[in-house]
């Protein structure tokens, strides 16, 4: 579907009329109905062919502030606008939700490589530990006693 962006419509006498074929609007809300070369209109508008319907007008889009419209005539509005036309601009705390919202992925990764990389000192120092202990009981063990 599209939709067409005015807001206005002006009426026209051919709204009104009965044509078959074509309508054109004439001054001072008058019309006049056209056919194919072959055929003449009769007094009712017909061609003395098959009527073809009139169009359907395209659904009006309603959205501001440079909303998009969706099929199902709601907007879509951009981060800085809200309401059902993108009509209301957002608040402070809600851009600053939606700023917070974006970077938390980051931030998670950033604490777990935190947390990984105080995994590791820990892991690393306690072999350290682990092996300057072994050296000190050896030691310890082979000094005569006192």
């Amino acid at each position: 579907f599209r939709f067409a962006r005015d807001s206005t419509r002006a009426k026209s006498a051919c709204s009104d009329a009965r044509c078959s074929h074509i309508c054109v609007q004439l001054p001072n809300d008058g019309f006049a109905c056209l056919c194919p070369e072959t055929n003449f209109p009769a007094t009712d508008g017909s061609c003395g062919m098959a009527r073809v319907e009139a169009l359907v007008m395209p659904r009006q889009c309603k959205c501001t502030n440079g909303g998009r419209c969706k099929l199902d005539g709601s907007c879509e509005c951009s981060s800085d606008f809200e309401g059902e036309f993108c009509q209301k601009s957002n608040t402070v705390s809600r851009k600053l939700i939606g700023r917070i919202s974006e970077n938390l992925l980051l931030a998670l990764f950033l604490l777990l490589a935190l947390f990984a990389c105080i995994g590791l000192v820990a892991f690393v120092g306690m072999n350290l530990y682990s092996e300057d202990y072994k050296v000190f009981l050896q030691t310890r063990s082979k000094l005569p006693p006192p």
